[in-house]
């Protein structure tokens, strides 16, 4: 069977504005469940919504961001249907007007581009928690700004889910419009999926996977789709539309309702919230503010400090890697260098990898000080890795920590040659393979050497040093 794949994405993305959307109530994670609400959020008769302008600017630069023409009269629509985490019985949305149309999202990987074709602010639900015996619910989610954005069904397989969802969730980042946790549901998509046996011309209806809040967790549901409606295809099954969830735990979709048809939500405009009338000025500053986003970052810092795609791709993945990049190559040029301790040192002292850098206590300048040391020879790698997990924690000045802790490198050749005979003295038997393998009796020796003095010996003077010492035994041998 020749068959294709046909996948569109709906990804709600929430807001870290410091208020709802259209309340003052608090818009962060609380501990308490139903703490952060008042009769607005709750939907009580006579509350009034209020639009959070924060919300339309955050918008707006996911918005302009993503490619898309800007609609500059617009307005909040009512979507109504009964649900238990939306007391008002009605979301409010944009249905005819979204504040953003037709933009795109290319992947490079892919080598193809993702329409956008719109891009909307509505108000969160509640959120629910089913337990044994019961469901409870906490309000606390509710009227928690968020934008939808909607893809055309450009997408054909997983690969391409992949690296889309990735490639957005990167460009967003640069925004700092949210934390992105999908782990937490601040980042959660939809799929919309079909399959079309172009042979005989005929296709599956579409279905929605409702709430995917994982990249893994969403290219899983797009392969178990696929097989599953390759097989009705296939056997002649009918099927309808309808909206699935995803069952992590059996890794599988399962029925969840019959999928609306639009006509059932009765959309009307929202009475109680004046139409938004974006002015040429407000447009124009918020273009103004638009960041150097990740596509554009990666092809300057490729031709800028010749790195390799794989290097570029990380220090890219957020803002806060990319400046601390470039902060520390203005105290330091040497790119390579920088980047391999950031992907690989630095990263590995982290506990929230990547995601940690906007709460990391070391500053650049401090960083680029420490490479500067290692890049002029005054302290070997070694010694370099162990102020390194100092400075993270402390972030103290890399020189001092050098000096107060006795780090420093030990150059003079006297000394070090005392402390090549203190170790052929302890390793005797290490001087019976040098006749036959020299290298690997020198080798030895070099990492002896590093190791007794924690990596702070001069490698080319110590390398002299033990050669010298094992010629002149060598040499006193023959003399016997």
């Amino acid at each position: 069977m020749n068959f294709q794949t046909v996948i569109g994405l709906e990804i709600h993305v929430e807001l870290n504005t410091k208020t709802k959307i259209f309340c003052g109530c608090k818009n962060e994670a609380s501990r308490e469940p139903n703490e952060n609400i008042c009769p607005t959020c709750m939907g009580y008769p006579g509350s009034l919504p209020r639009l959070n302008q924060k919300v339309v600017d955050y918008a707006l630069k996911a918005a302009m961001g993503l490619n898309c023409e800007i609609q500059r009269s617009t307005h909040m629509d009512r979507k109504h249907y009964f649900y238990p985490d939306l007391p008002k019985g009605y979301q409010i949305t944009q249905a005819a007007k979204p504040l953003g149309i037709n933009g795109q999202l290319y992947l490079e990987k892919a080598k193809k581009t993702v329409r956008i074709q719109r891009i909307h602010m509505e108000e969160d639900t509640a959120k629910m928690m089913h337990r044994k015996e019961s469901t409870e619910i906490d309000y606390n989610r509710s009227g928690v700004p968020l934008i939808e954005i909607v893809t055309a069904p450009d997408i054909s397989n997983e690969k391409e889910l992949l690296e889309f969802l990735e490639e957005l969730k990167n460009l967003l980042s640069f925004f700092e419009i949210s934390d992105l946790k999908m782990e937490e549901g601040s980042l959660r998509c939809d799929l919309n999926i079909n399959v079309v046996d172009q042979d005989r011309d005929i296709k599956t209806p579409v279905m929605e996977v409702k709430n995917l809040n994982s990249f893994k967790g969403a290219v899983k549901a797009c392969l178990y789709e696929q097989r599953r409606l390759l097989e009705t295809l296939e056997t002649g099954c009918e099927l309808t539309k309808e909206t699935r969830g995803w069952d992590q735990k059996k890794e599988e979709t399962k029925t969840l309702r019959k999928k609306e048809d639009s006509l059932e939500y009765q959309y009307f405009i929202e009475p109680e919230i004046l139409p938004l009338q974006l002015s040429e000025g407000k447009v124009r500053n918020t273009a103004s503010r638009i960041p150097e986003l990740p596509q554009k970052k990666r092809s300057r810092f490729k031709e800028q400090y010749d790195l390799p795609d794989y290097d570029v791709r990380i220090l890219t993945k957020n803002p806060y890697v990319a400046d601390f990049f470039e902060q520390t190559v203005l105290v330091c040029y040497a790119p390579k260098r920088i980047s391999n301790w950031i992907m690989t040192q630095l990263l590995s002292e982290m506990p929230r990898g990547l995601e940690g850098f906007k709460e990391l206590p070391l500053k650049p300048k401090d960083f680029g000080k420490l490479m500067a040391l290692m890049e002029g020879g005054k302290i070997p790698k070694k010694v370099g890795e162990k102020i390194l997990k100092e400075i993270i924690i402390t972030g103290e000045n890399p020189k001092r920590v050098l000096e107060n802790r006795n780090l420093g490198p030990i150059t003079d050749e006297q000394e070090i040659r005392e402390i090549v005979k203190e170790l052929i003295n302890k390793h005797r038997k290490a001087l019976q393979d040098y006749q036959k393998k020299p290298g690997k009796t020198i080798n030895f020796f070099m990492g002896k050497g590093m190791e007794r003095t924690g990596g702070r010996l001069d490698p080319c003077k110590l390398r002299e040093a033990i050669k010298q010492e094992l010629l002149l035994i060598n040499q006193q041998k023959k003399e016997e």
